[in-house]
């Protein structure tokens, strides 16, 4: 494992809860130590071997943030309290599935509000597939 992953990873298995969202419903929702949330996470680290974190130009506007989570695929990392990555905090985290993407943007969420640089992991080799048919098959 990468120093890269090791970070990625810590961060997603960190949260409290992860929530499968789809077309802006929650459809489903694991708590942490849960089967369902251990088997989201392993499959998050599968899909992060071999990446690494990239600098993000990116930068997150709250109401254009609200309407892209009513399309499509997402992955909503929970956490009980403020956390931080490379100087950006933040108490929940989203990620957009797209099956064929190789990478993916990590939005911050700060008290239910999100504004500001977001930070991007490329998958180097691989692609968010394997992701989205576990999710697919767990709405």
């Amino acid at each position: 494992m990468t120093e890269y992953e090791a970070q990625i990873d810590s961060i997603l298995i960190a949260a409290d809860n992860i929530e499968i969202m789809s077309e802006g419903k929650v459809a489903a929702s694991y708590d942490k130590g849960s089967d369902k949330y251990n088997e989201l996470v392993k499959a998050i680290a599968s899909m992060n071997e071999g990446g690494y974190e990239m600098p993000a130009f990116g930068v997150s506007i709250h109401n254009l943030t609200i309407k892209e989570l009513l399309k499509g695929s997402w992955l909503v990392f929970n956490y009980a309290g403020a956390q931080s990555h490379n100087g950006m905090p933040f108490d929940r985290l989203l990620l957009q599935i797209h099956p064929d993407d190789c990478g993916y943007n990590v939005i911050r969420g700060n008290d239910g509000i999100y504004d500001g640089r977001c930070f991007y992991y490329n998958l180097n080799k691989g692609n968010m597939s394997a992701l989205y048919n576990l999710i697919s098959t767990n709405n």
